[in-house]
């Protein structure tokens, strides 16, 4: 399967796309589960540090309207290669060899200081080396032609990325270690709804420039975003190690459903 996207900025004169290739080994099929396929893409586009998309896919035109003063960003270029495997156990586990290629864009600046003067980095390169382990018991969702929603359900969900950047490789410039643990989990609270909690938490080992350090969850849309802070700016603040507790709740009709004229037949109030 191919995959792909182009764009043009008018004021950056700048061409950007995507392509994307996917081979599904055996009788699988590269996008619907149980995945079991390799995948090589290139991309060159411009990125906005600490936006995490989950459910949007990345050329969404709607993104492009945000909130405050939207001026931080990377023209990113990377080429990479995964392997993916989902098993009917709910085990899923990736491996994947990217090298990136960031060059700061609008506000953003790669300078630092040295002994001799003001040294302007034009580029920050990285190869790295990741792999993944995900464990989702009893997991379930709804399988479209090109992407699935989730199916709320009580048992947890476990995620462990870890990513080793890998210095002197591809013209890479840093040697460094990236490890990120997740935990989530639906909480039912009969009858005031249900809840989502998600905890997680990251460091990362080794000396590196900010591109590489965790830049974490900002949302400048003006459309809410789950597990992200949505009344910070993109950029605010990054890290080498933190602990985040995310949580959501639901109350499925509680109040609604007892306000006369909302609650009505056809609405799904019971």
């Amino acid at each position: 399967m191919l995959e792909t996207y182009a764009a043009y900025g008018f004021k950056d004169e700048k061409v950007k796309g995507y392509l994307g290739a996917y081979y599904a080994f055996g009788k699988s099929h590269p996008i619907r589960y149980p995945i079991n396929r390799l995948k090589v893409w290139y991309q060159n586009d411009v990125k906005i540090p600490g936006q995490n998309l989950k459910f949007i896919q990345e050329d969404n035109f709607f993104l492009s309207f945000k909130r405050g003063v939207n001026n931080k960003m990377y023209y990113v270029k990377t080429a990479g290669i995964e392997y993916l495997k989902e098993n009917y156990d709910g085990i899923t586990y990736t491996f994947s060899a990217q090298n990136i290629r960031y060059a700061p864009a609008g506000a953003l600046k790669f300078d630092y200081e040295r002994q001799d003067g003001t040294f302007i980095q034009k580029e920050v390169i990285t190869t790295e080396l990741g792999a993944s382990f995900r464990y989702a018991p009893n997991e379930q969702f709804y399988q479209g032609a090109t992407y699935r929603t989730p199916i709320l359900n009580k048992y947890p969900v476990f995620t462990v990325d870890y990513t080793a950047g890998v210095g002197n490789f591809l013209s890479s410039q840093y040697d460094y270690h990236r490890v990120t643990l997740k935990a989530e989990k639906t909480f039912y609270l009969s009858p005031i709804g249900w809840s989502i909690v998600v905890m997680e938490g990251g460091r990362v080992f080794g000396n590196v420039p900010y591109p590489l350090l965790v830049a974490h969850r900002a949302n400048q849309t003006y459309a809410y975003q789950l597990e992200s802070y949505n009344l910070m700016n993109f950029l605010e603040f990054v890290s080498d190690k933190y602990f985040a507790i995310s949580a959501f709740h639901n109350f499925g009709g509680f109040f609604f459903n007892r306000i006369p004229l909302l609650r009505r037949p056809g609405n799904g109030a019971r």
